[in-house]
């Protein structure tokens, strides 16, 4: 059985790193999950891009650990690491044998003490390259500028929010190893990250070892009010913001939207209620944009994770060939107006929470996963107990409840339209 909350473990180092311990004796692996309060949305005008481009050079060696044998170390012993930033936070996750966890924390406190004195210009334009060629293959993916182009719409510069982690190139290709430390030695510190261990361990000799590994660097400088994004006025007024492209695909048409952020029960129903809109051929948006009107193919739903501020949503709406954009638009709007939730058979609200719960459960028995949402809950959420307390409040979800939740999909100030177009119409 995953572990409650009464057998999570909690302790701050004296140098405000945050440890969260949950052991689960049953399970042969841990997993452990450092994640830093270093997004898209803390860096500064010629930044752009940095955050992501650290999560590259974390892995590309020290001079004790050279390039490529932190991982290499990992998959040796049968374990896997990945990586991965958002606009708010990066974060490292780690799943090995219990009996490796330890070298895991040894492998942690190298990068984070030597990483900077062992960068040169030839590693960091490695890794430029690395993350040139990931903003290439997005510009060539039909509609890959889509997100970004929705939140410099929403949340316009100089909103921290205004771009996403694979930023353009401009700043990261101009970048150098003098740029490059200042920005990890200002944000790559405990006071700034949490690390959670999830699995086969001992909470005392666990927290013994990330005190041993891990106490011996300073706090770092203060965040200097970087957790708080201020509110913006909707760009729009009353109306959404527009903007049209056109190219070899389409038509088609996103509308993004400003939801309540990542980590809130808000978010959780609204992303519930997106199964119910376009979840296969019995979502609602579907059946009356598709099947009752004839003017979309598919309906697709995605989410944004920020987590400081109104996170973002984008719907895409598929459009049959010869469907007039702007029809299409008000047809949404429409079709959003008339959905009556309280119609709805209690059987799909069941349904729907037993997928819910389906979901929640397998991810929380994974000990990677139960890591990934322990680090997250310590440091935009109010603690450790965060998701237990979010699961069991999901599991109590009204209709009611997902009818305020789709006051959000209705189009208004805060919401931005992008039409696509075929380039020859």
């Amino acid at each position: 059985m995953p572990p409650s909350v009464s057998t999570v473990h909690q302790h701050t180092l004296v140098n405000g790193l945050r440890v969260v311990i949950a052991p689960v004796a049953a399970s042969p692996l841990v997993g452990l999950n450092l994640r830093l309060e270093v997004g898209s949305r803390h860096e500064q005008v010629g930044q752009h891009g940095y955050a992501h481009l650290f999560e590259h050079l974390m892995f590309s060696g020290t001079r004790s650990v050279p390039n490529g044998a932190h991982m290499a170390a990992i998959q040796t012993v049968g374990g896997n690491v990945n990586a991965s930033t958002s606009t708010d936070s990066t974060n490292f996750n780690h799943v090995v044998g219990h009996e490796d966890y330890t070298a895991v924390l040894a492998l942690e406190a190298e990068r984070l003490k030597h990483l900077a004195d062992a960068l040169d210009d030839a590693g960091v334009g490695r890794e430029i390259e690395v993350v040139s060629n990931e903003r290439f293959e997005q510009e060539g993916r039909p509609f890959g500028d889509v997100n970004e182009l929705v939140a410099s719409l929403l949340y316009p510069a100089p909103h921290p929010y205004a771009h996403l982690p694979l930023a353009p190139l401009g700043d990261v290709r101009a970048a150098s190893r003098d740029s490059v430390v200042a920005f990890f030695t200002t944000h790559y510190v405990p006071s700034r990250a949490a690390i959670a261990i999830v699995g086969s361990v001992d909470p005392e000799a666990a927290l013994g070892a990330v005190d041993h590994y891990l106490s011996g660097f300073s706090p770092g400088p203060d965040p200097c009010g970087q957790e708080h994004v201020e509110e913006t006025p909707s760009p729009g007024g009353d109306t959404p913001v527009r903007a049209e492209r056109s190219g070899v695909w389409g038509p088609r048409l996103f509308i993004g939207l400003s939801i309540p952020p990542a980590g809130t029960l808000g978010h959780e129903r609204t992303k519930l209620l997106a199964q119910l809109l376009a979840g296969g051929h019995d979502g609602l948006l579907i059946g009356a944009l598709g099947r009752d009107r004839k003017l979309v193919s598919d309906v697709n739903i995605r989410f944004m994770s920020q987590a400081r501020h109104a996170a973002l949503c984008v719907v895409e709406l598929v459009a049959l060939p010869g469907a007039d954009l702007a029809d299409l638009e008000s047809a949404y709007a429409e079709a959003v107006a008339s959905i009556d939730l309280t119609r709805l058979r209690p059987q799909a609200l069941e349904r729907l929470l037993g997928l819910y719960r389906s979901a929640w459960l397998c991810n929380r028995d994974r000990v990677g996963g139960h890591a990934n949402d322990l680090s997250f809950a310590v440091l935009f959420q109010d603690g450790p107990w965060a998701p237990d307390t979010m699961y069991d409040a999901m599991l109590r979800t009204t209709l009611a409840d997902l009818t305020e939740a789709l006051g959000c999909f209705r189009l208004g100030g805060d919401c931005a339209v992008v039409r696509y177009r075929h380039a020859d119409r």
